[in-house]
Formats: C-alpha cells, structure tokens, sequence
C-alpha cells in the first residue's frame, strides 16, 4: 500500500488507528534490550493490525496448537463468531473443518517446503450452513530463530460460486448427453438401436427403472422400443406388442394437446394416469412429446418405482431428448425413402437430380458430425472416397487420406492382408455387413482397438459399386466388456461347487433313500450356501451402487459391539477360542445405520473366529483413532489366528478374493463390509502378519451434532 493511501485510511479510522487489535500485536516477540526499535515496530504492527482488520477476506492467525490469537471481522461475517468468542478457542472446532489425513500431509508438506499453502476447504457457519473456502495459509516464524510459532490463515467465501459451477456441471451433464445423442442419430439408420441407445443417454441425466418410447397410430400408441421392463416381469416380445388408447390415457391427450411434457409426481393420486396391469408398479412418470414437422407422432415416456422421483427441470431436458428422437425417425423415413428412391433411380434420374444433390448434402453433413469414423469409396476410375472428420481426428492428422494399411495386423504380410480385404468385401456383399474387432495403427505409433463395419454399396442390378466402412472406438468398451466377464465368470464358478453339490447330494438320495435324513441335511446347508450367495451377489451389487439406504440413528456402538460379541460367544466356545470385547472407558455415540454396522462387525468377529486356531484368542476393542482427525471412532478386531501373505492384503476387499481354495464364505462378506463403511464416510483396512494373525481396523466419522431423540436420518 503506499504512503498516501495508508494515510487516508489512518484519518478515516483514528480510533482504531490507535487502539488495534491487541492480538494481533501481541503475536510479536520482544528481546530484551530492544529499546525503541520495540517501539516502532509495535506502531508499524499496530497499523497493519488495523488495516487487516478492515480487509475483506477472514484474516486469523493461530499458534501451532491451532488456538486463535485474532480474528478479524471479514471473519467474524464469514463465520457468524464474534471476535470475543473466537479468541483463544480452536479453529477447527470453529469452523467445523477437520480435514483428512492427507490433506493435512498435503497441507504440513507445502507448508515446510513452500512456507504457505493454499486449496480448497469445506467448513460451516456457526449457524451448521455449510461453506466453501479458498484458504491461504502461511507459516509465522520467531524473528530470533525462525522457527515456527504459528500461522495466518487468509480466508475467501466461494461458496455461491461452487453453487454455480455445480449448476453449470448439471447443464455440462445435459449438453453431453445431447451432443451424444445426435451422435448416436448420425451413426445409424437402423431405428430400433438408435431408440434403444437414446434412452441410454436420457438415464445419464434423468435416472429411471423403466422407459418406453411410443409412436402414434391414428388413434393408439404403440411401443416403439423399451428398457428396464424385463426386470418388471415383462418382456420385450410383449413390451413391443402393447397398444395404448390415446382416448383413455390423460398424460397422452394432455401432451397431444399442449406439445408439453407432462409430469404425474404421484400416479396413484392423480386422475391423468390409468393404472394397467403392465403399469401398476410405477409410482411416478414424466413424459415428453416427439414432434415432427409441429406434429406429436409419439412419446418418450420415463417411470420409476417410487413417487417424486423426476423434477420439472428433468421434464424439460426430457423433451429435448424427445425432439432427438424425432430428428432420429425423421432420419429413418428419410433413409427408407431413399431406398426406394434408389430402386427407381433409372426411371427418375432426370426428374430427381436436383434433390439428390440436397440429400448428398444432408448425409455429408450427417456423416461429418458423427462421432464414429466413416469412410466411403466408390469403385471407379480412379476410385471417389469420402472420409469425415471424425476419422481424420482418430487418425490424428486433419490433412490425412485413409489407408487400410491403418487397419492391416502386424502378423500379416501385404499378400495376405490383401486376400484378407477381399474375403471382407466378399462376405459383406453376400450377407449384407461384416463386422470385426480391428487393431487401428496410427501414424504416430500409438494403436487403439476399434470395431470395423462394412457395408457393400450396389447399383440397381446388386452389383457392388463401393463400400462404406464405420470404425468406432472401442478401447474403453472392450476394458469395462473385460471387468463384466471376469465378473461373471468369477460367480458363475462360485455357484457351480453348491449345485454340483445338490445334484450329486440327489443322486444319492435317489440311490439311497435310507439315509434320507443325512442326505436333507446336506441339500439344507447348500441351498442355504445358495441363498446366502446370491444375496451377497444382489447386496454387493446394491452396495456398488449406492442403491441401499442407510437409515442413521444415534447408536451407543460400545452396546452394539457388546451385543455382537454375545452372539457370537457360542460359536468361539464350540472353537475353544477366548473371545473378549475390550469395553472403552467412556460411551460413543455416532450417527450410523446400526444394523449395516452390526453386518460388518459380525462378519469380522465371525471371520476372526474361523481363521484362528483352537486355544486361539480374539479380541474386539472400541477406541478414538490414534493418527489423524481425533473425531473418528475406530473398532479394532484382533485375533492370533493364521494371518494373511503380504501379497494377499491388496487384494482382500475385492468381490470372491480368497486367500486360498478352501478358504470358507462367498468371498463377497469383506467386499460388502468395505462398501457399507465407506457409504458411512469411514475407512476400513487390515493389518497381518503370516503365522501371528490380523487385525482388522474400522474407522467411522463421529457426528458433528447430536440428534434429538426421535430423528432419523435416511442416506
């Protein structure tokens, strides 16, 4: 600040020119024999005090101890503390920032390196209003020394612009979704997948059990195509065959009507919805009609299991994706159209060229906005091709021309690879389109897996004239296709040991029907291994997804671990295994959903017990975590049983991980543990040794506010 400026501020604000913030100044240190260097320096601290004390941004300073020594009063707005209550108490119980482990590492690292920090923290208002802070941080040396006395911290409100940027995501979300789904119109004229990917791309932005999309036919509306229906009992061969009397149906009259979407928050109450035996499981729906030409010659129609599922802002972006869909069946009649358009082309030629050139344009301008790379050749002489720029942007060079080179496998010769080409271009002229996996080789070097389509071109008398080949991406397909088959495979194998078991268990039956008891008593433990697995397959594949609520209660965990102890006390004794739970001197009180947390203390103690030898000890204990934020609680269960080989520990929370093949469980109970304490904001992870056993730690977040009695907070 220069001289001028300060002094205009001096004159504007004497009284605290000359009385400044106290705590500020007695951030300084005094040597002794100083004199009147002390002097100047507590003026010149005095009116810096005062001018910090006016800034705009929370300026507070704190000892190493993290207690405030001032507080300005940008902080005190910010905050909701006055001055007077902010002194002398913690900062992080004040603004409710906790941090994790690693951002204080983070934040401890650039602090020793770099002498200051900065980044993005989220803390609340006295009131509990949550708020988003840019946080500038600076370390507060000792002026003999330099060692570290305290720190200044500089704080900024973003919280409304953090508001708006989550606005712009949401709009970012929508163009997306649109932008692919005209993608989608432009790489296929085939209606039933276009129709099938554009309800794909409506779920990424308005999530949903069921959708359909309906064509009118004069005065019915007939199933066009539909997804999630199977999962209701309903399949596609029936979906495909319902008819819906528009007469009969208030959402369609109302939408033929206003060429508005409609929105039934609750289709039990509400006299536009007629429930139909194949609609009485939705609760709620939102539709939007499709428009061609001004005329509504269908809907897209989203419904869910539960009322107050869509919003008003959904029923808008619906109605986007409706007027895609129209583009899409436009595009359809207009590609049937020019199929016959073209067995006639001889007899019109003359009559027709004008708009012929008007579709060629149409289709160039189709081609190029798609995203899949196309490119089409006519067999003249010299040969016409055609490549858009999606093509041009895989191969990485604008300027570029194609080559089947960019297809050609390293393992073939140029004879061979040419023999290849012509068998592709036979079976595509025979069968209509050929399809195949494809290494793409660019110019650069780098390879990625494509899927290669060709069709055959042909004249009016089926000879082929040319080609037209589409090469799409499928590198991030063929990954997650890789993760879904390992999946699959791995329960497959998972449920064949217990029905291998009940068809061997009757077969003897059958052979021996004497033993009819020994053999139920068989048949009773695998059909419930069966029941139990595929439970833990529906209950981690709901966990995965976030799809199971959790219903948060203040909970006393030490009587809830107590509780599973006694439980499983039977159990350990039948082992010869001491079990203890090592009560905490004082009681913990958290916001968790008690029966997902009974499930994971029950399946570690009963996992203790099973891989602990007799004479074995297991030992559950309930303590405040010793590293990092001091408001977790952890639940440690210890035992002295085989442990686990270090190259087993990266792998153990991971869905069917077994340590060995006669490791007892589905191998899915840690998985589904690791995601109900991760859905509770905790961590979970294990500590081994081979030989001088494990244990495993949980640490879960202790509210920031008690609840009264009678609340219940669902997640």
């Amino acid at each position: 600040m220069k001289r001028a400026d300060y002094t205009r501020v001096q004159e504007g604000f004497p009284q605290l020119a000359n009385s400044p913030d106290e705590s500020l100044i007695q951030m300084g240190y005094q040597r002794p024999g100083d004199g009147p260097r002390r002097e100047v320096s507590a003026s010149l601290l005095c009116n810096d005090a005062t001018l910090l004390h006016f800034a705009s941004d929370a300026i507070i300073s704190v000892d190493t101890a993290m207690v405030i020594h001032s507080w300005n009063r940008a902080a005190e707005r910010l905050y909701g503390w006055t001055r007077d209550e902010a002194i002398g108490c913690s900062l992080p119980e004040l603004t409710g920032n906790r941090g994790d482990s690693d951002d204080l590492n983070t934040i401890s690292r650039d602090l020793v390196e770099k002498g200051y920090w900065q980044g993005k923290v989220r803390e609340r208002h006295r009131s509990g209003k949550p708020l988003v802070i840019w946080s500038s941080v600076s370390m507060l040396g000792h002026p003999d020394d330099g060692s570290a006395v305290g720190f200044v911290i500089v704080n900024r409100d973003i919280t409304e612009r953090e508001r708006v940027d989550a606005g712009e995501r949401e709009q970012r979300l929508l163009a997306e979704a649109l932008r692919d789904t005209s993608a989608i119109i432009n790489s296929s004229l085939k209606l039933s997948e276009i129709l099938d990917r554009i309800l794909i791309c409506v779920e990424r932005v308005i999530p949903y059990d069921a959708a359909t999309i309906m064509l009118v036919e004069g005065d019915t509306s007939r199933v066009m195509h539909g997804r999630g229906f199977d999962a209701m009992g309903i399949s596609q061969e029936e979906l495909l065959g319902l008819r819906f009397p528009i007469a009969q149906f208030g959402n369609l009259i109302a939408m033929q009507n206003t060429r508005r979407p409609v929105l039934i928050a609750d289709c039990r109450n509400d006299s536009r919805w007629l429930n139909v035996t194949e609609t009485n499981w939705i609760q709620s729906y939102v539709g939007a009609p499709i428009q061609v030409d001004d005329e509504v010659i269908g809907v897209i129609n989203v419904d869910s299991r539960v009322p107050n599922a869509f919003t008003e802002s959904q029923a808008e972006a619906l109605l986007a994706f409706a007027n895609q869909a129209g583009i899409a069946i436009r595009n359809a009649q207009l590609f049937e159209a020019l199929n016959i358009y073209a067995a006639s082309l001889e007899e019109r030629v003359a009559q027709r060229t004008a708009e012929l050139e008007r579709e060629r344009a149409q289709l160039r301008t189709i081609l190029d906005s798609i995203s899949d790379g196309v490119v089409g050749e006519i067999f003249d002489r010299p040969p016409k091709q055609f490549i858009n720029q999606a093509l041009r942007r895989m191969i990485g060079d604008p300027a570029a021309e194609w080559s089947v080179d960019y297809l050609k496998p390293a393992s073939m010769t140029i004879d061979e690879y040419t023999q290849h080409i012509y068998r592709i271009l036979m079976y595509a002229q025979e069968h209509g389109v050929w399809r195949g996996e494809k290494p793409f080789h660019r110019p650069d070097g780098s390879e990625m897996d494509v899927m290669v389509t060709v069709t055959t071109v042909t004249n009016p008398d089926g000879l082929p004239i040319g080609a037209v080949t589409v090469i799409k991406d499928i590198s991030q397909e063929k990954v997650l296709q890789d993760q879904k088959s390992l999946f699959v495979a791995t329960a497959s194998h998972e449920l064949r040991t217990p029905i291998t078991n009940l068809i061997t268990r009757l077969y003897l039956l059958r052979r021996s029907p004497d033993h009819l008891s020994d053999h139920l008593t068989i048949l009773d433990q695998t059909a419930e291994r069966l029941r139990l697995l595929v439970e833990n397959l529906l209950d981690y594949s709901r966990y995965e997804r976030g799809a199971v609520p959790l219903y948060m209660e203040p909970v006393d965990v030490r009587g809830l671990i107590e509780n599973v102890v006694l439980m499983q006390k039977a159990e350990a004794e039948k082992k010869a295994i001491h079990l203890e739970f090592a009560k905490s001197a004082e009681d913990m009180v958290l916001l968790l959903d008690p029966g997902r947390i009974t499930q994971v203390v029950t399946n570690l103690v009963v996992n203790a017990i099973n891989y602990t030898e007799p004479g074995g000890s297991v030992r559950v204990r309930l303590e405040c975590a010793e590293q990092g934020d001091p408001k977790m609680t952890r639940i440690v269960v210890q035992d002295n049983g085989v442990g686990i080989p270090a190259e087993a520990l990266p792998h153990l929370f991971q869905p069917f991980y077994r340590i060995a093949d006669h490791s007892v469980g589905t191998g899915l109970g840690l998985s589904i543990a690791y995601e109900i304490v991760r859905l509770h904001g905790g961590d979970i992870h294990v500590e081994s040794q081979p030989g001088e056993g494990s244990q495993f730690i949980v640490d879960l977040p202790i509210a920031t506010a008690p609840l009264e009695d009678g609340d219940d907070h669902k997640v």
